[in-house]
């Protein structure tokens, strides 16, 4: 009888035990067969995910763009295959100059010290240089003097702030007979700023002569008058 009530107490016991491991297969790693169909749907996610790598293959038609873009860089900066400087494009002016390194086109920009051979005004006080940007720019040139163009004209130089052409006034009833305009022979009055420095008919009835029925300006007198520096 013993030996039969352990037979029996032995049955709980095992179905026990067995419930045991079941209840503690979770935290021991073990997986069950229902968690597998989660992570198939995972595994499709995934795949689901290639087809996003689908989609910013696409993106690469940005990169079509971008070189479009690059073909609007100036030719002095592109990448330009040379053997001597002169297959490089044209420069805009002799302010930029184009060089020929590694067989590469480029250019090199000068500063003011370069003076431009080409565009400089005579006597204007000024003096065309480049201005390291490759451009033009006019600075003061106190060597540029302003030219004589009339005898009633004296002592050309520069001053001012910027440098500008001066020039003094011959005085009053000077003859300007050597500018060779016809029906002017005196310089006008430096007390009238409208024709100081220029070639009149007359300041005073004094400048008029009727000689021969032409004005002379001699000083001669001879009945004239003198009007607006016109002879009447």
């Amino acid at each position: 009888m013993h030996t039969i009530r352990s037979v029996r107490s032995g049955v709980p016991c095992a179905g026990l035990l067995f419930g045991l491991i079941v209840c503690l297969a979770p935290a021991m790693g073990c997986s069950s067969s229902s968690s597998s169909p989660s992570d198939a749907s995972t595994e499709d996610t995934s795949s689901a995910d290639t087809s996003t790598g689908d989609t910013s293959t696409g993106d690469t038609s940005t990169g079509d763009t971008a070189t479009a873009d690059t073909a609007t860089i100036d030719a002095h900066e592109a990448a330009i295959p040379c053997g001597v400087p002169t297959d490089c494009p044209a420069p805009p002016n002799e302010c930029v100059v184009n060089t020929c390194n590694a067989n590469v086109c480029g250019v090199v920009l000068l500063t003011s010290s370069h003076v431009m051979k080409a565009g400089q005004i005579t006597g204007d006080c000024k003096v065309l240089v480049c201005d390291g940007a490759g451009g033009i720019t006019s600075i003061d040139d106190a060597t540029d003097v302003p030219k004589l163009t009339t005898v009633c004209q004296t002592n050309p130089v520069c001053s001012g702030t910027p440098l500008a052409p001066h020039f003094m006034d011959a005085p009053t009833g000077t003859s300007c007979v050597a500018d060779g305009k016809l029906g002017k022979y005196v310089c006008g009055s430096t007390t009238v700023p409208a024709v100081a420095g220029t070639c009149v008919e007359c300041n005073v009835a004094a400048d008029c002569s009727f000689g021969d029925g032409g004005f002379f300006g001699d000083g001669g007198g001879g009945g004239g008058s003198c009007s607006g520096n016109i002879c009447i």
